[in-house]
């Protein structure tokens, strides 16, 4: 009986070319790739075709936090306060597109800003410039005995001038209405003209209570001024805060949706649900509830109900590009990479310079077979961030399916150098080594995957697929029976385990893998019987 010398390999490549396949038994497109997680931050349906909305431009603006002049800490929660009450209130107009906090967080650690200074004109500049904003907001209060003062200055990205400065004083108790003077001057400023309908969302107070807003604020705080990941003991406050204000104030919406935002991050998804459904109770028209419904419905798998939510959102604002881009993560999971294209093509249109946009592009265009426009998009996420592994590893794949393993081999060893524990990155070299006969290396590389992650089914399967074409039979078996133990559903190495018993002489054995195959992939299982008796 010939052996079959390539076809554990020619399985590994078919199961790397499928991987956006959910309905089948095989990887999925986010293990392998570590596609970038929804955003965390404060983020009907039918018909399936995109509304014919006109695109209206908007100016793009970014609010940063105020500047505590009084210099007591016991107001400090009012610097991101006032910021994120600004970006609700202007969030209601329609010519208006607001940089997300977290995005303004982001681009102040990207140009190594100390949280704790003072934003400046130049370093607002600086920071607009990488968020793409057309006007950035700062500013500074006082408070002095019941009194406050708000002070707001709007400069002009491109130009680094102050187009105008804004002020407001009155009572503290009257501090929702002096946030609306601050948003209603940088409207008149702009030459925008809001609707009546607009207006009075403005100035609608998100709650009666000055207490239950300080504490939500403090729960905000939380989200904003961590310049690392943000920590379990973070997320214990934020609920302890909002759970605070929900006593004082239990229709607060902001309230409802951070408590959802930190359930979610704590993985309860069925209470982050519960709180995002209170929170659009309350604001039908709030798009980040929606959104981070969206993304709390599809940690439970419910894509179907999640691209609903996804819609929602984009209907309230087209514009919203978090919705866009997890629209399209949630159409490459159903394996709807036409309609993944068109999103992530949106996502790109609102903002050119998100490298994750075209990062997940390329990846909807490899799942196609578009492999050049593919390579195009991930040479762009690179040019924007070159230190994005995952785009070097997406290239590496397209590569490799392409035959050009040297190229493939370059991107994968670049993914490493980025990232030195990135398991899927060892494990496609791998593939790569042994598609050029390098046997031993592929050995080192599925070794390296699995001593980073011990339960890496397919590294243990391909490194019994480079064992296997060593002719050490014994070695490949005991790693096919890992990664069994690991995913006992895995049809491709049930497949390769029997070929290797049926090439033993163990017909016996072989045919106990074909039984657990028929239940598995009816076709491979056909494949394999055919096999043992030919």
């Amino acid at each position: 009986m010939k052996f079959p010398k390539t076809i554990l390999v020619l399985v590994g490549i078919s199961l790397l070319c499928s991987c956006a396949t959910p309905q089948k038994k095989i990887i999925s497109t986010e293990e392998f790739f570590k596609l970038p997680k929804d955003k965390t931050s404060p983020f009907k349906i039918p018909p399936e075709e995109k509304p014919k909305i006109k695109i209206i431009e908007k100016k793009v603006i970014a609010v940063m936090k105020f500047e505590n002049l009084s210099k007591n800490p016991k107001f400090d929660w009012l610097c991101d306060g006032i910021a994120s009450t600004l970006v609700s209130k202007l969030g209601n107009v329609k010519k208006i597109r607001l940089v997300e906090r977290s995005q303004v967080v982001k681009s102040l650690q990207e140009i190594n800003f100390n949280m704790s200074g003072v934003v400046d004109e130049k370093t607002a500049v600086s920071a607009g410039k990488i968020l793409g904003a057309e006007i950035m907001v700062i500013g500074e209060f006082q408070k002095s005995a019941d009194q406050m003062r708000i002070t707001a200055r709007f400069v002009d990205v491109a130009t680094g001038n102050i187009i105008n400065t804004a002020e407001a004083t009155g009572g503290y108790n009257d501090i929702f209405s002096l946030q609306d003077k601050i948003a209603f001057n940088l409207l008149k400023t702009l030459g925008i003209k809001v609707k009546v309908a607009e207006q009075k969302k403005i100035q609608k107070k998100p709650t009666e209570s000055l207490t239950a807003y300080e504490w939500v604020e403090k729960a905000s705080e939380h989200w904003s001024k961590k310049e690392e990941k943000i920590t379990e003991e973070d997320i214990n406050l934020i609920i302890k805060y909002c759970k605070k204000a929900l006593k004082l104030d239990s229709d607060y919406m902001l309230a409802h949706y951070n408590l959802g935002v930190a359930y979610k991050e704590k993985g309860l998804y069925d209470k982050a649900i519960e709180e995002y459904k209170e929170a659009i109770r309350l604001n039908p028209d709030f798009a980040y509830a929606h959104c981070g419904l969206g993304v709390a419905y599809g940690k439970r798998g419910l894509w179907k109900k999640a691209i609903e939510e996804y819609k929602e959102a984009i209907e309230i604002d087209l514009d919203y590009e978090y919705a866009h881009f997890n629209l399209g993560l949630a159409y490459e999971k159903r394996g709807l990479n036409t309609k993944a294209t068109e999103e992530f093509k949106e996502v790109i249109r609102i903002n050119p310079n998100l490298a994750d946009a075209h990062y997940n592009l390329g990846v909807a265009y490899r799942n196609k077979g578009l492999y050049d426009k593919a390579i195009e998009e991930c040479k762009e996420a690179i040019r924007l961030n070159p230190d994005f592994a995952n785009a070097h590893c997406n290239l590496g794949f397209i590569y490799r399916n392409k035959g050009l393993y040297d190229k493939a081999i370059k991107e994968y060893k670049e993914a490493i150098r980025i990232k030195p524990d990135f398991a899927n990155a060892h494990y496609n070299l791998g593939l790569v080594y042994e598609n050029k006969g390098l046997y031993n290396k592929a050995i080192e590389e599925h070794k390296e995957a699995i001593r980073i992650k011990p339960d890496f089914a397919y590294a243990h399967y391909g490194l019994g697929g480079a064992y296997y074409e060593q002719r050490l039979f014994d070695k490949a078996i005991e790693e096919f029976k890992e990664a069994i133990r690991i995913n006992p559903d895995f049809a491709n190495v049930h497949y390769g385990l029997g070929v290797i018993y049926s090439f033993l002489g163990r017909r016996g054995d072989a045919l106990e893998e074909y039984k657990i195959l028929k239940d598995l992939d009816k076709k491979l299982a056909n494949k394999l019987f055919n096999f043992i008796y030919k």
